[in-house]
């Protein structure tokens, strides 16, 4: 995998100045490009993604026409290439009868093979257990969405499955809701001339640690697709549509608040509350917009994770929130308790708008259950005695010779352990049981502090 970081030209640029050389050999050129699928980003998914591109019938073309008929691409695990290695030696390297420069005879077969040199084994088992992304990867040739991803595509996947099974709710968008539940919603909206992400969900109890969040709309406006009065694509979000289509979804669901991130969004607000005003909703809504910080961002982050993980959180599939999932990266800045998980430079996806909406709703609903899930797993693990480095062995044993001397360090830790976890040793700092005694004075005075005895 050629990279800026690798090589003073990326890939693209190698290839952009290898394939014209090239012309003049016509059927007889070719380029080769072998590696690891790694990441979905540079000349080498390009090539790969173009390899299987297919007509959708609006280029001129019959639906389904292969683009790049040119173009051949395999793609296959490690030991795909070794199969029916018992053959090897009936394999012929060279015409019979083909003899070297210096006329001598050339092996024209493989030599008998014993083993195979690679094959799906036990040991081959094991690592993908132990590192089930790396493997994928490097032996299986999946590509990696991204480096340093920050979902697991299977973790993505499980958002968008049926749920619950029995009768799914999560098949298909809503555009109403009913009054028994509470709607939250979320806007993102960003520059004229970039995505404008919208999500709206509700809570369902199904007796779990805390409720479900059930998703029942999500989208998003491209500039791509607002055109002029002529038809002609103008690039920018026109957002007075906007506005009339988020009015049109708060008069289905009626939420109860529906925040905003920065950007320009403090138009938006103010002409919602208006209309609000005038319109007057089934249910009052709380209109206001989100100041996002890089603590608030990460805590929304590792909420929304933390809950998809467990299983708490189903929508319908929106193909741009899958991809932007899949593809978000996490980024840690040195020296900072916060993260930063954001959206590529390069690559096939290179937003991240739905993603924000459909975060930001899900800590609105649940943000402080799962902190709270967290923080009571947390407190029951009780405090155990430990050591950098493991605890020592030698010269302190455990007190069975008695001419052994004991590491005092290690007893106690080992005492702390056991009274915080049932016990039957002493307590470290013992105390009476009675007052005893006489009662010490303040220094230099004769009055006696009524809770301090000696």
């Amino acid at each position: 995998m050629v990279s800026r970081a690798t090589s003073k030209s990326s890939s693209e640029d190698l290839w952009q100045a290898a394939t014209p050389a090239l012309d003049q050999f016509r059927k007889w050129g070719f380029i080769y490009s072998g590696s690891s699928p790694y990441q979905m980003t540079g000349q080498f998914y390009a090539e790969y993604a173009e390899a299987l591109a297919r007509s959708d019938g609006k280029d001129g073309l019959e639906l389904g026409t292969i683009l790049r008929p040119e173009v051949l691409m395999c793609q296959l695990t490690s030991w795909d290439i070794y199969k029916d290695w018992e053959m090897a030696d009936e394999i012929a390297i060279y015409p019979d009868g083909h003899t070297a420069y210096d006329g001598t005879t050339i092996a024209t077969h493989y030599p008998k093979q014993v083993s195979c040199p690679q094959e799906y084994d036990e040991q081959m088992k094991r690592l993908e257990r132990s590192n089930p992304a790396s493997f994928a990867v490097e032996r299986r040739a999946q590509w990696a969405s991204v480096l340093d991803a920050y979902f697991s595509p299977d973790v993505v996947d499980s958002i968008f499955e049926p749920w619950p099974p029995q009768q799914p709710l999560n098949l298909t968008m809503k555009t109403s809701g009913y009054m028994m539940y509470t709607y939250v919603a979320h806007g993102d909206p960003s520059d004229s001339d970039a995505n404008f992400g919208f999500a709206i969900a509700h809570t369902l109890n199904a007796g779990g640690l805390m409720p479900h969040v059930m998703f029942d709309y999500i989208t998003h406006w491209d500039p791509a697709d607002f055109v002029d009065q002529d038809g002609v694509p103008t690039g920018h979000i026109d957002y007075e549509v906007v506005l009339n289509d988020i009015k049109a979804i708060c008069r289905g669901f009626s939420p109860d608040q529906l925040s905003f991130d920065q950007g320009y969004s403090a138009w938006m607000i103010s002409e919602l509350k208006k209309w609000a005003t005038r319109e007057r909703p089934v249910r009052p809504c709380q209109f206001f917009k989100r100041n996002a910080t890089q603590p608030l961002n990460w805590t929304v982050a590792e909420v929304t994770k933390t809950a998809c993980g467990l299983g708490y959180v189903h929508a319908p599939y929106y193909d741009l929130l899958s991809n932007e999932m899949k593809f978000l990266q996490k980024h840690m800045t040195p020296g900072s308790l916060y993260g930063r998980v954001d959206h590529q430079t390069t690559g096939p996806v290179k937003t991240k708008d739905v993603w924000d909406a459909f975060s930001n709703v899900v800590y609105s609903l649940i943000g402080d259950r799962v902190a709270a899930l967290v923080g009571d797993s947390l407190m029951a693990a009780g405090i155990r005695g430990g050591q950098t480095g493991g605890m020592p062995l030698a010269p302190y044993g455990r007190n069975v010779n008695p001419d052994t001397p004991s590491n005092p360090i290690a007893d106690q830790l080992s005492a702390l352990s056991r009274r915080n976890h049932g016990g039957n040793s002493m307590p470290m700092v013992q105390r009476p049981t009675t007052r005893t005694g006489r009662p010490i004075s303040p220094r230099g005075g004769n009055l006696a502090r009524p809770t301090r005895w000696r």
